[in-house]
């Protein structure tokens, strides 16, 4: 009797490279690798692709490692991670550190492209920040260069093939077709000379990975399936059993995403979308949320939580009144999404 395939998830999210393997509807092995956030200014937020390339291996090598003879089962592999860019040489070298999506540098391009979309486009996006690189770093806008985001990176590191998600083209890139491109990307040359040229849907077959990449994470040559990737929270989705017509999902992480899932939604103010068909499944979807909530609990920790445990400082917190002693905060400490992006 054949054995049961194993599949491989792999999240690359903020603070870390998270791996699961998958067999018979349960997880089977899983390891976490850690990753480095950079601030080297007031807004900015930056990862080395390199140190994001090592936490992979970690994280799946690990979980490979857990598996023991089983990893002979392993026949699949998806990725889902941040919509975080950066431009390599042609043959895939990072010439830069990894932008990452919570980095708001580029506020004064986000109103160009919002005067284009026709409502506030966030600096997290990744077109606002791909015409701050044109501005400030020219150089590296050089014929055969490409500007990826870390999942595709990653896929192309994997199998030799550079590809671009479908589903980021959707959600962070306002594609207007499967070309991956709004109608108005022909005012910016520069830039899509540099996005790589095939486009994945979600879960759609890459490729194989390749035999040194496999053999560096421990999996069998020549028969582990790369599949196209999804944005990290659009992933979380999938796993909440949410994708139902009248559903949300909620995301907590380093952001939190709240999900509207529907059919023919409306558009509306404050919301981002509504993004026909993401998953393949005929599903719209509109999203809404704040881009600091983890990440806010972790500087909490780190500036002010006197080396306490987060379940001390909870404890702690539960203990003040409600109203805080009329101490009021405006939530924006990276931004804001909903409702003024």
């Amino acid at each position: 009797m054949p054995e049961t395939p194993i599949h491989l998830g792999v999240d690359v999210g903020t603070q870390g490279v998270r791996c699961v393997a998958w067999r018979e509807g349960g997880i089977v092995a899983r390891h976490t690798a850690p990753l480095r956030t950079a601030n080297p200014q007031s807004g900015w937020a930056t990862q080395n692709p390199e140190e994001i390339w090592a936490a992979f291996r970690e994280a799946v090598g690990g979980t490979v490692a857990a598996l023991g003879p089983d990893r002979s089962a392993v026949h699949g592999l998806g990725i889902d991670a941040t919509a975080s860019i950066f431009i390599t040489a042609p043959d895939g070298r990072p010439l830069m550190d990894s932008i990452l999506w919570m980095d708001v540098r580029a506020e004064e391009y986000a109103r160009t492209i919002g005067a284009l979309v026709g409502q506030p486009e966030s600096a997290e996006l990744p077109w606002s920040k791909a015409l701050w690189l044109f501005e400030h770093r020219p150089d590296l806008f050089q014929s055969g260069n490409q500007l990826v985001e870390v999942a595709d990176w990653l896929i192309w590191r994997l199998t030799g093939q550079p590809v671009r998600s479908y589903a980021s083209a959707l959600l962070k890139w306002h594609a207007a077709s499967r070309s991956g491109l709004p109608e108005w990307a022909k005012l910016f040359p520069e830039v899509v000379e540099l996005l790589p040229t095939r486009v994945v849907g979600v879960a759609e077959p890459v490729e194989v990975i390749q035999p040194r990449a496999a053999e560096s994470l421990g999996l069998p040559p020549g028969q582990v399936l790369v599949a196209g990737p999804i944005i990290d929270a659009y992933a979380g989705a999938i796993g909440s059993g949410a994708l139902q017509n009248g559903t949300m999902a909620l995301i907590l992480g380093s952001s939190n995403c709240e999900l509207f899932h529907g059919h023919d939604l409306p558009r509306q103010a404050g919301l981002w979308g509504p993004f026909a068909d993401v998953y393949g499944l005929g599903l719209d979807v509109l999203e809404a949320g704040q881009p600091s909530t983890g990440s806010v609990v972790r500087w909490v920790e780190r500036h002010f939580g006197h080396g306490l445990p987060l379940g001390e400082l909870d404890r702690q917190a539960a203990a003040v009144a409600p109203g805080s002693d009329g101490l009021k905060v405006f939530p924006a400490f990276q931004g804001v999404r909903s409702p003024w992006p």
